[in-house]
């Protein structure tokens, strides 16, 4: 008997560790230059069950450090069947390019792409009852005080858009961190904006596009604040 349930057990981990997802692959987009608006934006006609099915539906695999870090994205993992764990990591990995809200300099205003993809995420945490945790950032620029300030403010918008998707309040939580967790250095992109010879100008706009990487709100599956 002992033997059988070993067995049992065995099928169900070496199904949920053979589980196929590529579409985050496909799915992923690098944040944008400084004014153009963050891609990632998934179209507002793709339910939450259209990216489950288009996920499990591709061919390819995850490595184990990829599927560990989508588990580590659902809580309370272990009360839902494996079935459901393959479809949970599914809708993360679909969902990898709506894990980032960019927000404009100075601004709390959410872009028609994150709404888009804030109503794929109300629809993953209410069909799976998770929780999530929201981050907000700013760029370098400004005191700590009003930087802080500022990224409750990101934080907290993107919680109340959530919640007038239906979402239960208590299951989202925000922090700031304000400008203390840059995303990026400006000498990151200095290959990328200046080539082979390095100014003034493309410096700026290096700088410019690491300032629009800060400005966001980091959306982190699974976790409770506090």
């Amino acid at each position: 008997m002992a033997n059988k349930q070993t067995k049992k057990n065995l099928l169900a981990m070496a199904s949920l560790l053979s589980i196929l997802f590529v579409a985050g692959c496909a799915s992923q987009r690098q944040a944008p230059i400084e004014g153009v608006g963050p891609e990632g934006g998934l179209g507002t006609s793709a339910t939450n069950s259209d990216v489950e099915t288009n996920a499990l539906g591709q061919a390819g695999s995850l490595d184990s450090q990829s599927i560990a870090d989508l588990q580590s994205q659902i809580a309370n993992i272990g009360q839902y069947t494996p079935k459901q764990q393959q479809q949970m990591m599914a809708a993360l990995n679909s969902m990898s390019s709506c894990q980032r809200v960019y927000f404009a300099f100075d601004s709390t205003e959410l872009t028609a792409d994150a709404k888009s993809c804030l109503n794929q995420v109300a629809s993953y945490l209410l069909k799976y009852n998770q929780p999530i945790r929201l981050a907000g950032h700013t760029d370098p620029r400004g005191s700590e005080k009003y930087n802080l300030n500022l990224g409750q403010r990101r934080a907290d918008n993107v919680r109340q858009y959530l919640l007038q998707q239906g979402v239960t309040g208590g299951d989202v939580c925000t922090v700031s961190y304000g400008k203390s967790q840059p995303a990026a250095a400006p000498s990151q992109f200095y290959a990328q904006m200046c080539g082979a010879t390095e100014n003034v100008a493309c410096k700026a706009k290096a700088r410019q596009h690491a300032y629009y990487l800060d400005r966001r709100t980091e959306l982190e599956f699974g976790q409770q604040c506090g």
